[in-house]
């Protein structure tokens, strides 16, 4: 049957209630034989023998001698049973519905935050030709995925692995744009509904032997570390219980240069 809506037409409703293949075959096959006298009178014993009709068919008379209104109490009770066990599957389906949207309804409602990481596409990894030589950002995006504003977000770098001899983790992350010391460090930020932040991990270039880590700190806005695979722990959260959201992003040696990609949990 589904979980079609029949709410907006009666008739349907009723339709949907009242038919069924299953009871439908009933009602024709006990039609069939409660009114086989008919039936085989009329069409089978005027084209037999009467012995054969003796033998074979004249038992069907019998069975076909119940009173008319035999049929109908049958008839009626089959639809009743029929019509109750539709209308529990349409109430049934009707409840699972409201389940779904209320759950939806909840899920809008709720403060909620993504990462999200899409490898070789500005602006998460992107080359800024204005530098001499091109310097090749790294970031990730945070995203508001629910139906409400939401204050008071904070990136953090938890740790670096393995950790370089200078560590300044935890700290918070910069924001792309929040350009540092010319600004003052961007701690903390607000989404509207589906918007996202980009947050700007690191920089290499083939000029630096080193990787430059890009930190919200604005005593330490050059925080650099040697040259090799490590994996950077993120942490998002907002003033709400529960919604704390941790990233795993590992750099990785691609040809000349290094690469990022995002550590599934």
């Amino acid at each position: 049957m589904g979980d079609r809506d029949y709410s907006s037409s009666r008739i349907a409703f009723a339709w949907e209630v009242l038919r069924g293949r299953a009871r439908l075959g009933v009602i024709a096959l006990f039609s069939a034989v409660f009114f086989a006298d008919d039936f085989a009178e009329k069409l089978i014993k005027p084209r037999v023998s009467k012995e054969i009709w003796a033998k074979y068919w004249e038992r069907l008379t019998v069975i076909g001698s119940w009173p008319l209104y035999l049929w109908v109490i049958v008839v009626a009770l089959i639809l009743l049973v029929g019509a109750i066990e539709s209308s529990f599957r349409l109430y049934r389906a009707s409840r699972r519905r409201e389940d779904l949207a209320l759950r939806r309804v909840v899920e809008y409602e709720t403060p909620k935050l993504e990462l999200s990481w899409i490898p070789n596409e500005s602006p998460y990894r992107w080359w800024d030709h204005t530098q001499k030589p091109p310097a090749l950002y790294f970031g990730f995006g945070v995203k508001n995925i629910s139906g409400v504003r939401i204050d008071g977000i904070k990136v953090e770098l938890q740790k670096v692995d393995p950790e370089p001899n200078s560590s300044y983790a935890p700290c918070p992350l910069r924001l792309r744009h929040n350009i540092l010391p010319q600004n003052d460090p961007i701690r903390e930020f607000s989404l509207n509904p589906k918007e996202t932040q980009v947050v700007q991990l690191m920089i290499q270039s083939e000029s630096m032997n080193v990787f430059w880590v890009l930190t919200a700190i604005d005593t330490i806005p050059d925080w650099l570390i040697p040259i090799r695979q490590y994996r950077f722990y993120v942490r998002v959260y907002f003033p709400v219980p529960g919604s704390e959201i941790c990233g795993v992003y590992e750099l990785y040696k691609d040809g000349p240069l290094w690469n990022m990609r995002e550590i599934l949990p």
